[in-house]
């Protein structure tokens, strides 16, 4: 199940991290992330640029997809949230002097699935699965700080996985 879910989501993820420079004004990129709520949660997120759809407004379009899964007294439990999000680059508006340092808000629509299984205690309590999903708002803020050309990091606020670390490759 998890490997289809991953098949899945890296499916859908592909136009993003296929994307060229040439298809977008600057930064286009691939990463992954590790949020510490959740019992720690690990995803990957691309990212497009948008801005000269925007009227040349720094926003891009971040996909992601993230998991977080743990097992307690026998019973596992799992959640994953596949979502987009327009993050706007506030570099500009907090007029930060280090051109390596992006600040960032961003805000989205996320999918979150939760599962839960139970081996049961035959003869007595019967194996169980329970899983829901919804659709809901996604938010996330904080920074990317470029290392190079190629590289940045990034820690943010969000609302899958809350605080969050990542590291990105920029094509």
């Amino acid at each position: 199940m998890k490997r289809t879910k991953l098949l899945f989501a890296l499916a859908l993820a592909l136009p993003l991290l296929s994307a060229t420079s040439s298809m977008a004004d600057g930064f286009t990129g691939a990463g992954v992330t590790y949020g510490m709520d959740n019992g720690g949660s690990l995803g990957f997120r691309g990212e497009y640029d948008i801005s000269s759809m925007v009227d040349h407004k720094p926003v891009s379009i971040v996909g992601y997809y993230k998991s977080a899964s743990e097992t307690f007294y026998g019973i596992s439990a799992g959640t994953s949230a596949f979502g987009f999000t327009a993050n706007y680059d506030l570099s500009k508006e907090l007029k930060v002097q280090n051109r390596q340092l992006h600040p960032f808000v961003g805000v989205g629509m996320e999918r979150v699935t939760a599962e839960a299984v139970s081996p049961g205690l035959p003869p007595l309590i019967p194996a169980a699965k329970v899983s829901a999903s919804k659709i809901d708002l996604s938010y996330s803020f904080g920074a990317k700080y470029s290392i190079n050309k190629e590289f940045d990091v990034s820690g943010s606020l969000d609302s899958f996985g809350g605080i969050t670390l990542g590291a990105n490759y920029k094509f």
